[in-house]
């Protein structure tokens, strides 16, 4: 049975809507998988995608989805929702990859189709949790092409940490704050991204610090309305003492956000809070 996991946005949160660098890899500790219930009661929620799919042109066998949605299949999810995991790009994954009449091997076609799938869940996507979920491996963009990173890894040294604030977050509402009110302030912040690209998939390690704490330091004073008040004394006190560096992993407002350090071992954020990625 295929799993499709979920996703952690390295690199590009609210700028991959303006054309930016990004790096986003899998996360495969939380994941879904297609199941059937016992009980034949068809899932609204896969009926409402459904309802949604069929205005559209896309290259799918909706016949087919419809009669497995009555059959009771439906999608197991151990992926929250609204933690800046990619819940619904896993969505549009397992759909696609069950569904698609001819599935596709052009990648941009593809990211094209998977921006229009989970417009459904956000008014406007980026098309790139369900590319991630899709092929299990990282996505990355650097000069206006996106690729998949076949190998990879964290640089030796280095801990990513993902910080969890226990709330949902409203993405849609915070995607139109940035456009309406923070979109135009970030060139430096832009500029930062192909430095952090490049010294992660080159897994240099010193250069991706100075990267990390500046992309943080610029956020911390951008982003404002999508940190909760519970985070920001975490995340400045990173930055004040240089030993962690805090950033967001989505749109921020809740879920998750994500950290890194050279000296993980020296901090406790609680075990209910902290998931280590290295």
């Amino acid at each position: 049975m295929r799993h499709y996991p979920a996703k952690i946005l390295l690199l590009g949160e609210y700028t991959v809507l303006d054309g930016s660098a990004f790096l986003t890899i899998p996360f495969n500790e939380r994941s879904l998988t297609w199941h059937k219930q016992k009980e034949l009661r068809p899932d609204e929620r896969l009926s409402g995608f459904l309802r949604y799919l069929e205005r559209s042109d896309l290259p799918l066998d909706l016949k087919s989805f419809d009669g497995d949605i009555m059959n009771g299949y439906y999608l197991h999810s151990e992926i929250p929702s609204g933690y800046g995991l990619g819940s619904s790009g896993a969505v549009c994954a397992a759909i696609y990859d069950r569904y698609a009449l001819e599935p596709s091997k052009d990648l941009n076609r593809l990211h094209r189709i998977f921006c229009q799938m989970e417009a459904y869940f956000h008014g406007q996507s980026s098309g790139l949790d369900p590319l991630v979920s899709y092929y299990n491996r990282p996505i990355y963009r650097s000069k206006e092409k996106i690729k998949v990173l076949e190998s990879w890894g964290f640089p030796e040294g280095l801990t990513f940490f993902l910080l969890k604030k226990k709330k949902k977050r409203n993405t849609n509402m915070l995607v139109s704050r940035y456009k309406e009110s923070i979109g135009l302030k970030i060139k430096p912040l832009l500029d930062e991204l192909p430095v952090f690209l490049s010294a992660f998939i080159k897994k240099e390690a010193q250069l991706l610090i100075a990267a990390y704490k500046n992309i943080s330091t610029l956020q911390f004073s951008l982003f404002g309305p999508m940190i909760p008040d519970s985070i920001r004394p975490i995340w400045q006190a990173g930055l004040e003492s240089n030993t962690y560096y805090i950033k967001l992993c989505g749109a921020g407002g809740g879920g998750y956000f994500l950290g890194m350090s050279e000296e993980m071992s020296a901090f406790d954020f609680g075990a209910d809070h902290i998931v280590l990625l290295n």
